[in-house]
């Protein structure tokens, strides 16, 4: 099954001997939960997503080190510094391909499957505020992209009627009448 990528890089070779790369997409809140996590590679490097020589894992920031006393490449990730992403890393150009293979990995590990959308034209469905479940045309329009984003989107009225039955949808609105919901 395709998965979203839920981390994009983007390299840039500088010279015969550096590159640079920053983060141009992450999905913070599937990455937040990632554990300090050591991969083995098939010609038996070790890579490591956070800071593996410490004896707790703070995720300070997103950046590059490389130790090669613990592990030959690291990524460290922090999540909600968001100021971060745009800066920029050196690297060696011998070490972009496992730069890749980690950015593959966590991607293969913690993509999120794709969700289906109907083609141009199609019917899809979707449930209204009344708890009807309700036929449309996919046209692209700003409806169909808000119920796209929001996940009120089925492919079959089945779908939508078993988000209608489930305990967590009538459990949700019991919350949001009581006023229990909060940013």
């Amino acid at each position: 099954m395709e998965k979203e990528k839920v981390l994009e890089v983007e390299i840039t070779k500088i010279n015969e001997m550096y590159s640079c790369w920053h983060v141009k997409k992450v999905n913070k809140i599937k990455l937040k939960a990632m554990p300090l996590t050591e991969i083995a590679h098939e010609d038996k490097k070790k890579y490591c997503f956070g800071y593996g020589y410490r004896n707790e894992f703070k995720k300070e920031y997103i950046g590059y080190n490389h130790h090669s006393c613990v592990s030959d490449y690291q990524i460290d990730l922090e999540i909600d510094n968001l100021e971060s992403y745009d800066k920029p890393y050196l690297i060696e150009n011998k070490l972009v391909p496992d730069l890749q293979f980690l950015i593959d990995v966590v991607n293969e590990k913690y993509g999120i499957p794709k969700r289906w959308r109907a083609e141009d034209f199609k019917k899809y469905y979707y449930i209204n505020s009344v708890s009807d479940i309700c036929a449309s045309t996919e046209e692209k329009q700003n409806l169909d992209n808000e119920r796209y984003e929001l996940g009120n989107y089925f492919q079959t009225e089945e779908e939508a009627q078993k988000i209608i039955d489930s305990k967590k949808w009538q459990e949700f609105w019991a919350k949001v009448r009581a006023g229990e919901i909060e940013e």
